[in-house]
């Protein structure tokens, strides 16, 4: 979208929502989980509910990586007797520099 089609979608909806999509796997409902790819079933829903208010969606992709990687190190290798955000957040820490 070039800044004139911006301006456009502004004028059409009378809106400047944009919305940014910084989907955690943990808060993702259960029956988006079973699906091949579920961030992005359920940033996609998100879009379809919005479409007519939003004119612009922000997908944070370093928040995505960060949680698909944490998670997958979470899964394969938790802490002992750790939550799953913990276990998430170990998970980011072995990938610091």
């Amino acid at each position: 979208m070039n800044r004139e089609q911006l301006f456009e979608q502004i004028k059409k909806k009378r809106s400047f929502l944009c919305v940014g999509l910084d989907s955690d796997i943990l808060k993702i409902p259960a029956h988006l989980k079973e699906t091949s790819d579920p961030i992005f079933a359920f940033n996609k829903e998100i879009i379809d509910a919005t479409q007519d208010l939003c004119v612009a969606y922000k997908p944070n992709l370093a928040f995505s990586l960060a949680t698909r990687i944490s998670h997958e190190s979470a899964n394969s290798n938790p802490p002992p007797r750790a939550k799953p955000l913990i276990a998430a957040i170990t998970g980011i820490s072995r990938l610091a520099i």
